[in-house]
């Protein structure tokens, strides 16, 4: 929980996507990484020893947050450094949930704490109700070949959330001929049910955004406006 997700302060010029941080609508993602080597890595460019990157979903008082630590192998590193041949994968560490209410503690039926109004129980179905969005991902984007599609974790999140993943990120520039990485984050807080979908480039550039791109819809009319285009990059 310590560790650093974004700059010690921030500024506008750091909401740019070679910096892998960006607002749009209500989602947003910031990320910081560790070079694996100070002297020749150039800035917004890998490749990295660390990175820890962060996807959110906010509606009203409420908000999701789901954070990832990759970090790669001690062994690959000191191969590398021998050999110079292969560039070391991130591997995730951890992921963590974060829950959030603004001013206040959410609460949370499931945990048998006491429910003293209405928008309390609203409030603890929305963070800590039913696992998975309904019906899976809204609209599931592109992860390249099937041998990539293999490094990626689909995970269903209480409260009616589903979050998509790598579990594994390549740096080497040839690795799936150099085709990015994506993480989605799917959540239905009330009315609206939204989609974020981070995606970054691949190689050395992992950590710039290549696009931020959040999907609207109504919870209710979701399933009759569901994208069924076998997943595609949205038009720029």
């Amino acid at each position: 929980m310590g560790n650093k997700y974004w700059p010690d302060q921030l500024s506008p010029k750091d909401f740019r996507g070679p910096q892998g941080i960006m607002c749009v609508g209500n989602g947003h993602t910031i990320c910081s990484a560790v070079p694996l080597s100070e002297a020749e890595t150039k800035e917004g460019v890998g490749p990295y020893a660390e990175m820890r990157t962060e996807i959110g979903i906010w509606d009203g008082d409420l908000r999701m947050r789901v954070k990832f630590d990759y970090s790669i192998i001690e062994s690959e590193r000191k191969a590398f450094q021998e050999t110079g041949t292969l560039l070391p994968p991130l591997y995730l560490k951890s992921m963590t949930v974060c829950r959030e209410a603004r001013g206040k503690w959410p609460k949370n039926s499931i945990a048998d704490e006491v429910m003293v109004s209405e928008a309390d129980l609203i409030e603890s179905e929305v963070l800590f109700g039913i696992p998975g969005a309904q019906g899976g991902l809204y609209d599931p984007p592109p992860v390249g070949s099937d041998e990539q599609a293999e490094q990626y974790m689909l995970m269903d999140l209480e409260g009616g959330g589903t979050v998509l993943f790598p579990y594994l990120i390549n740096q080497d520039l040839n690795a799936f001929n150099g085709f990015g990485w994506v993480t989605s984050l799917d959540w239905s807080p009330g009315a609206q049910r939204y989609q974020l979908d981070r995606k970054v480039k691949g190689g050395k550039d992992i950590l710039g955004l290549r696009t931020l791109e959040l999907s609207e819809v109504r919870s209710a009319d979701a399933e009759t406006y569901r994208p069924r285009d076998g997943g595609v990059d949205m038009r720029q």
